[in-house]
This record gives structure tokens, C-alpha cells and sequence, in this order.
């Protein structure tokens, strides 16, 4: 599988999350919310940088996948996924929940991804989730996960190396 096509399959999983589509919120008159794949290039982006660079107060995930090394069959071995659930300070606050929208969605993201075989050769495991205050507007979570070689845990690997 491609990165590009790597990318759109982990998109479609997460539009696939209703936790998630209902946490984005949509405003913008784009979005279907009969069709959640409207949110891809509205609020869920395949890079890490928001196109055309917004003024909205929206919540937005964003993404990068590298590729550290390939096995004997030339399949993705080691894959680096970097996953950035950013939003806007006047839309941190959830009706109805303890935790504000970027670590309920960041959350979601990990029950979805921490220690899933879909994404690669081996497990897919968080090695790192913090809080990033981007500007006086927005407030980002910066998640980091990686796949094992099916004998050390990845964040043991990146630290080895």
C-alpha cells in the first residue's frame, strides 16, 4: 500500500468513529453530516499543515505518515504515523463532557489506533500524546504512533536507535 492510500484508509476509519465526526462539529456550509466523508478536506486533512491556511474556529485532525524501513517482501515494516488534533480556543469546551474536544477526540484516536494490526507490518503503538499550545487561537494534541518490529514495542526501537 502507498502512503497516499495509507492515509485515506486511516481517514475513512476515523470518519467511520460517530464519536469523532460528532466531536469535530462541523460548521462550515460544506459539510454533509449525512456524509461524514464531506469532512475530509474541510476538517480532517492528509498532511500536517491545514491548507490554504484558515481563519475559521473549527477543530481539524491532521497527519503525516513516514516510512522507516521495508521487510524482505518490500511491504512497510516500520511506519511512523504523527497525528495533530488542533482546535480553536473558542471550541475546546464539550457540552456534556469532563475532557475538552482535543483530548476526547485525541482519546478516540488512541482506542482506534493503539495496538491495531490495520496499519502495517506489526503493532501500531502510541509512543507519545502531548499538549501544544500553537498561538493565542489554538491548542493542538500532538500524537505519535509507531509500528513494532513484532518483537520490541516501538517506542523501545526509536530510543535504541
Amino acid at each position: 500500500m502507498d502512503i497516499g492510500s495509507y492515509k485515506h484508509k486511516l481517514m475513512l476509519d476515523i470518519i467511520g468513529n460517530e464519536k469523532i465526526v460528532k466531536a469535530i462539529d462541523s460548521r462550515l456550509d460544506e459539510y454533509n453530516p449525512e456524509i461524514p466523508d464531506s469532512l475530509i478536506g474541510l476538517n480532517i486533512f492528509p498532511s500536517l499543515q491545514i491548507p490554504n491556511l484558515v481563519n475559521n474556529t473549527e477543530t481539524y485532525i491532521l497527519m503525516s505518515c513516514s516510512v522507516m524501513g521495508r521487510n524482505s517482501n518490500r511491504a512497510y515494516a516500520d511506519i511512523e504515523l504523527i497525528i495533530r488534533v488542533l482546535a480553536h480556543q473558542n471550541r475546546l469546551t464539550m457540552e456534556g463532557e469532563s475532557s475538552n474536544r482535543i483530548d476526547f477526540i485525541s482519546n478516540e484516536l488512541t482506542k482506534l489506533l493503539d495496538d491495531s494490526l490495520k496499519y502495517g507490518m506489526g503493532v501500531l503503538t502510541l509512543c507519545q500524546n502531548r499538549e501544544i499550545i500553537l498561538n493565542e487561537r489554538y491548542t493542538y494534541r500532538h500524537l505519535v504512533f509507531k509500528t513494532s518490529d513484532m518483537v520490541r514495542r516501538p517506542c523501545e526501537i526509536a530510543a535504541s536507535r
